[in-house]
């Protein structure tokens, strides 16, 4: 492994603390745990820093994967179904009171389950690369709409705090959800990481995939994989959408198509992504906060009309 795969993270790391506690954490060590200015940066500033760096990392490498596996540049967490099933079992703990606590458990059973549905289907149906992206759409649609005939029979104040949540609000961090969601995460990047050589060959097609020897069960793997981590993003911060569509384009543009050094920086710059989006949503209107949910929208939506509108060779009016 080359150093500088190690040595990108730790800086970037290390820029997102000092971002992150607006320059106050170089003085931590320095305050008394009694000062108003340590409860914020320990209690508040620094779960929300892993929250955004690990739910951005997240959602771009399972994005990465996704399109590897499925050889197609839109398919992420949303195009998977994954998202919609952790997106309606959040709003089911939400909607009939579960407790706060709960609230991010009942997304990642959520998440697993649509992953289990899909992977399910993918070989009783022997469905094509193509047909699972549609089944995925199919999924996911299926589930907005279990969602929506939750909102329709449920008290107002429900359906604004599941709406809330469901928009991507990494403000709901909070240090309980962390020892959860770093070995998830770590154990699955290590998997990816594991398997870089036979993503990319999964990339190259069926038949290429075949000939080299790669089994059904290491696709599978892989996909679990990036489902756990898709499910650990929705866990911590709701549902965030675009960064998974934006990263991995972007990355690719400067980085290359080599998967393990995708591997390495795709969830880097996830994290950055994530962590300026945030640092933007709860500046930009202070002392009022909006969810990271809506910067990402809008900076997926401005990424994909300069991508149209850069491949056409005429005006469009």
């Amino acid at each position: 492994m080359k150093l500088k795969y190690l040595l990108l993270p730790s800086i970037v790391l290390l820029y997102l603390i000092f971002l992150s506690s607006g320059g106050d954490f170089i003085n931590l060590f320095s305050l008394s745990k009694n000062t108003p200015d340590y409860f914020i940066i320990i209690n508040l500033r620094i779960p929300r820093l892993l929250a955004a760096s690990l739910t951005g990392a997240s959602l771009a490498l399972s994005a990465l994967v996704f399109q590897s596996i499925f050889r197609n540049p839109l398919a992420e967490a949303y195009t998977t179904g994954v998202s919609g099933g952790a997106s309606f079992a959040a709003a089911f703990a939400i909607i009939f009171a579960m407790p706060s606590s709960s609230i991010p458990f009942f997304a990642f059973a959520g998440a697993s389950f649509s992953a289990a549905v899909t992977v399910i289907a993918a070989k009783r149906f022997e469905l094509s690369d193509s047909r699972l992206i549609l089944f995925g759409v199919s999924l996911n649609m299926f589930f907005s709409s279990a969602v929506m005939l939750l909102f329709s029979f449920s008290e107002s104040r429900a359906v604004h705090k599941a709406l809330s949540w469901m928009m991507g609000d990494i403000s709901i961090a909070r240090f309980e959800l962390i020892p959860f969601i770093i070995p998830v995460f770590a154990v699955s990047f290590l998997v990816i990481l594991y398997n870089s050589q036979k993503l990319t060959i999964i990339s190259f097609g069926e038949s290429f995939r075949i000939g080299s020897g790669i089994k059904n069960s290491d696709i599978l793997i892989l996909f679990l994989a990036a489902s756990a981590l898709v499910s650990i993003s929705v866990s911590a911060a709701g549902v965030i959408p675009f960064v998974g569509l934006i990263i991995p384009h972007f990355v690719r543009h400067f980085a290359g198509e080599s998967t393990k050094k995708l591997i390495f920086l795709v969830p880097v710059c996830g994290a950055v992504f994530l962590t300026l989006c945030d640092t933007f949503a709860r500046t930009v209107f202070y002392p009022f906060e909006i969810p990271a949910g809506i910067i990402t929208g809008f900076a997926g939506g401005a990424f994909f009309l300069v991508i149209i509108f850069r491949g056409t060779g005429r005006k469009v009016i």
